[in-house]
């Protein structure tokens, strides 16, 4: 900004035109994104990469080591694990710290595309160019670009921040890389090939980079004299290897990390020729006309000249490709900017596809900039042909639609139901979107419209797993045992380490009363344990429940070395230990979880019951108050609490107005209905000397335990209800229940996915 050409009198002007111009874009940037701020996580990668992975949890050596070196997922991204590895130190787990740094990081690369377009649209330099006029250019170039609804997928999807560090970090590269030509200084080129390295190692979006380069340099910047392979170019060729240096090292590292998916059509060479035109006109259109975005466009199985949109596609893309070639000297900016589109693009035009994909949204969050470029030059153009008050009067139309398209699009990304409810609706043939709203209805348990579309997927991919574990777990819900048994084998036919499948398996198991098939199945996955956060936390549970209390603490072990401060693993654990009885583990680890987050009062009161059990009163006690100064309408708390105050058997805890008070509050709240209710006023009431009431709610409260068939509770009812009759209150607590497990955040309620 501080090479434009304007008199010292006039800088501060031209200053403020620079401040007033990145405040209008960026309070539009503000406006169509701030929905995403609410949104949540979904089920579209990030329960595999944020969710259930405990390894990005932190920056300290062990997660470093795995962020360098890992390729998970099939990508291999060091800084953007570094980055999420950020976000979970400042903002914990929950999406919102996610969505504020993408929204930030969106902003900051859209200061670098107008700094960049201010920097482009000086070639070719023209002394008819008024400041006000680039400034208006590039700023309309700049909004295209930052509010387009083609964004929303970097934006709004937390899965997607590598993209947005890598896209800023290559954009400041190539500012720097201009700014380092135009000075001739060997720190500043220096700077770039470090940021253009940043950018590799965030995401390896901009390996094509080092070619857009050279399009810049020969046809904007030109750099090149005397024809491009002259002797006098070779320090500006030579100057490009350290970036083709690094764009092949990296390619190379994406290859091998990457793997083939089972679920990719077959296609051969003729048919694969077609995909590159494909997925250009798809940009191009979109960004155009976007309309109908999707999170999946998928490869469809038979690819040709006689399907009318490849037809179509190539003969689109050929033509623009001919109109910008046969119009390079009267528009000669569209011609560079074109080639720049498909270089940019060209990792992403699946001339050999490995996955069932044909391409998405947010490859696009790079190239876009030259839209921006040519959006930009297009309004110079405009000013310069005296149209300046149509160019106006167009940006803030296209400025309101792009807003408002925007904003609704951010919140198709709300969650998992909106998600795959709007791609099944823009693509109803879609497997993926197909499969993705079976997992919706399922986990709401709308068993009779998952069937179906699990039905519909294996009917097009008979090996997938998913469709199968779907169709299992609602065989298991509508008692279809031998359906169940048959589609988890199958699901676990395509991966034999699945741990959800295998989870399931024992729980299919268990259902047909066959305990040893159970046990051996979940002590074969706790032998060798996953990776997965939710898988460990399903899989302690199960344990525990079924009686292993040492192999479920094994599990939790294994879980807490890979996420330590997991408050869902801690949660689980503690509530395994109160299961086998090690209260004094319990209250440890109830304790760790109240010390990560002191304003959780589950945390509070789960350490007070473990210190009930304990017989630490006071500290029980202490936890109880605590607990209900966070949640002072939480049943639970209030229950807990009234029942020490009311039957501790140390007389210095007991203080039977305040037990009173809790035991009618938890009444009232629950409209007297609740066995444990009616039990826990009876003994506030002995406790006040009240023994008629007593006695009629502990007669109530038998009755209740009795037709639910819960006889052992009925009994010591019972002896209560005797004890009231004698006129003696209790001195000694009841035996409820425990804490109940609480599975990992975004996990579903079901091992199924």
């Amino acid at each position: 900004m501080a090479n434009l050409q304007s008199t010292g009198t006039r800088q501060p002007n031209v200053w403020k035109c620079h401040v007033w111009a990145l405040a209008i874009i960026l309070f539009l940037v503000l406006v169509a994104f701030y929905p995403g701020l609410k949104n949540g996580f979904v089920g579209w990668d990030d329960p595999t990469n944020l969710l259930g992975n405990p390894h990005y949890r932190g920056l300290g050596w062990s997660q470093l080591r795995w962020m360098l070196t890992t390729t998970f997922v099939g990508v291999y991204q060091p800084l953007g694990w570094m980055l999420f590895g950020a976000v979970y130190i400042f903002f914990g787990d929950g999406p919102r710290g996610f969505h504020l740094v993408a929204l930030g990081l969106h902003a900051a690369t859209t200061v670098a595309v107008y700094v960049l377009l201010l920097q482009l649209i000086k070639y070719p330099s023209t002394s008819a160019r008024s400041t006000v006029s680039q400034v208006f250019a590039a700023g309309v170039g700049t909004m295209f670009f930052a509010i387009h609804p083609l964004r929303v997928e970097c934006v709004a999807w937390a899965s997607a921040l590598p993209y947005l560090l890598a896209g800023l970090l290559a954009v400041t590269s190539v500012i720097v890389y201009i700014r380092a030509a135009q000075t001739s200084s060997g720190g500043l080129y220096f700077a770039s090939l470090a940021l253009y390295a940043l950018s590799l190692a965030s995401k390896a979006i901009a390996v094509p980079l080092p070619l857009a380069l050279v399009i810049l340099d020969i046809y904007l910047m030109c750099r090149f004299s005397g024809g491009i392979l002259g002797k006098s170019n070779r320090f500006v060729w030579l100057q490009k290897l350290p970036y083709v240096i690094l764009a092949i090292t990296f390619a190379a590292m994406a290859v091998k990390a990457g793997s083939s998916d089972p679920r990719t059509p077959d296609l051969g060479p003729a048919e694969m020729a077609f995909l590159p035109a494909r997925v250009l006109a798809i940009h191009c259109l979109k960004t155009i006309a976007p309309l109908d975005l999707s999170p999946v466009y998928e490869l469809p199985c038979q690819v040709g000249i006689g399907q009318w949109r490849y037809g179509l596609s190539c003969t689109f893309v050929l033509g623009i490709t001919l109109v910008a070639l046969f119009t390079r000297r009267r528009f000669g900016i569209f011609w560079p900017l074109w080639l720049a589109f498909v270089v940019m693009m060209a990792p992403y035009l699946r001339f050999v596809p490995h996955t069932p994909f044909l391409t998405a949204d947010r490859y696009s969050y790079l190239p876009a900039m030259v839209w921006s470029g040519l959006i930009a030059y297009g309004v110079l153009w405009a000013f310069l042909k005296g149209q300046a008050r149509i160019a106006v009067l167009a940006a803030l139309a296209v400025s309101i639609v792009l807003v408002q398209m925007t904003r609704q699009q951010v919140l198709v990304w709300r969650d998992s139901n909106s998600l795959w409810e709007y791609a099944h609706l823009v693509d109803p043939g879609s497997l993926e979107s197909t499969l993705g709203l079976a997992r919706v209805y399922l986990a709401d348990d709308r068993y009779a419209e998952a069937i179906p579309l699990a039905q519909k997927v294996l009917a097009n991919r008979p090996g997938d797993g998913s469709a199968h574990r779907i169709l299992a777990r609602s065989s298991l819900h509508q008692d279809e045992l031998d359906d169940a048994l048959f589609h988890v084998k199958q699901a676990l036919q395509s991966s034999v380490r699945d741990g959800f499948g295998q989870l399931l398996l024992a729980e299919v198991h268990t259902a047909r009363t066959e305990t040893e098939e159970a046990t051996k199945v979940l002590l074969g996955l706790a032998a060798v344990p996953p990776d997965n956060l939710a898988v460990l936390n399903f899989l302690g549970i199960a344990l525990s429940e079924g009686g292993l209390g040492r192999e479920s603490n094994g599990v939790f072990e294994h879980a807490m070395r890979l996420g330590p401060n997991e408050r869902a693993t801690l949660r689980n654990f503690g509530a395994a230990l109160m299961r086998d009885q090690e209260f004094d583990r319990a209250a440890e680890i109830f304790g760790r979880l109240r010390f990560l987050d002191p304003d959780d009062a589950d945390a509070a009161l789960y350490e007070a019951e473990a210190r009930v059990q304990l017989a630490d009163y006071t500290g029980a006690a202490q936890g109880f108050q605590r607990a209900q100064d966070l949640a002072p309408d939480n049943l639970r708390v209030m229950l807990s609490y009234s029942w020490l105050l009311s039957s501790c058997p140390d007389a210095e805890i007991r203080n039977c107005k305040t037990a009173l008070v809790l035991a009618q509050r938890a009444a009232l709240r629950s409209r007297h209905s609740g066995l444990q209710v009616v039990d826990c006023l009876g003994a506030a009431w002995a406790c006040n000397g009240r023994f008629e009431e007593a006695v009629a709610h502990a007669a109530e409260a038998h009755g209740m335990a009795r037709d639910a068939g819960w006889h052992e509770l009925a009994d010591d009812i019972l002896l209560r209800q005797h004890a009231y009759e004698a006129g003696q209150a209790l001195t000694a607590l009841p035996r409820y229940a425990a804490p109940r497990a609480q599975v990992a955040p975004g996990s579903g309620d079901s091992p199924i996915s």
